[in-house]
């Protein structure tokens, strides 16, 4: 499996909507339905599910009403957190120095 910051743009919007989709039909709801909520067009909803971008507000919005908000945020807030490429990087570099 690709770490995310090996992955293109492209791919992680594709993997974010699957997500979407995966939540939206857990709460048993349509697109239709879910744009409702949001307050946006259908084909907005549509379009984030297979994976084209769209306005932050929108994905905030989402993120609410899916109750994913919270775990996002807190994900965003570390202050601790290290960079998943540096961390991959620094892996690396010991497993190369193990075998020198």
């Amino acid at each position: 499996m690709l770490k995310l910051f090996q992955k293109s743009d492209y791919e992680i919007l594709k993997e974010v909507g699957t997500s979407i989709v995966k939540r939206r039909k857990m709460r048993g709801l349509s697109q239709v339905a879910m744009a409702e909520i949001v307050g946006v067009n259908v084909s907005t909803i549509k379009a984030i599910e297979k994976g084209d971008g769209c306005h932050l507000k929108i994905f905030i919005k989402i993120l609410k009403y899916l109750d994913l908000d919270e775990k996002f945020l807190k994900a965003l807030y570390m202050e601790d957190f290290e960079s998943p490429k540096i961390s991959f990087n620094n892996e690396n570099k010991k497993g190369n120095n193990n075998s020198i």
